[in-house]
């Protein structure tokens, strides 16, 4: 019951990171810094997805519909922070200054980040120090876009 509202509540975290960061950065956005944006990012998550969809597929085709929802609330969940990453690396093209630089470093640790914990969840293998590798990825990430905002 608490992993569904918890990936709720990180989900509409990553969708404020987002309203954040796209309010400084698109009435100065041309459409080439959004659709280069859009595709590196989107370049990313088809290698993540290529990477992990056949062990993403047996883990969903072999789960009851309970944990099935929680599947879903992954994939969801991924799409939300691949939506902050694109907002920060557009604002990155935009003002491509240290600041701007910090917000996408922020934005990309928390994706390293959420997908560590994926990983975890979908592959057999363990991550070495996956907490502590998570704990210094998520609150890092924290801290460069709290700079990053305060110094826009």
């Amino acid at each position: 019951v608490t992993f569904p509202i918890g990936v709720a509540s990180f989900g509409i975290a990553q969708v404020l990171y987002s309203f954040i960061i796209i309010s400084f950065s698109l009435m100065r956005a041309s459409y080439y810094n959004i659709l280069v944006s859009g595709l590196c990012v989107m370049a990313l998550d088809a290698l993540v997805l290529v990477l992990v969809s056949q062990r993403l597929k047996i883990v969903l085709d072999n789960v009851n519909r309970n944990r099935r929802l929680i599947g879903v609330l992954i994939i969801l969940y991924f799409i939300l922070i691949s939506l902050m990453l694109w907002t920060a690396l557009i604002m990155f093209f935009v003002f491509f200054n240290i600041s701007s630089f910090i917000g996408f470093l922020g934005a990309l640790l928390f994706y390293v980040s959420d997908l560590s914990i994926a990983m975890s969840a979908v592959f057999p293998f363990r991550i070495f120090r996956r907490r502590i590798l998570v704990m210094i990825t998520y609150y890092t990430a924290q801290l460069l876009i709290t700079i990053c905002v305060l110094s826009v």
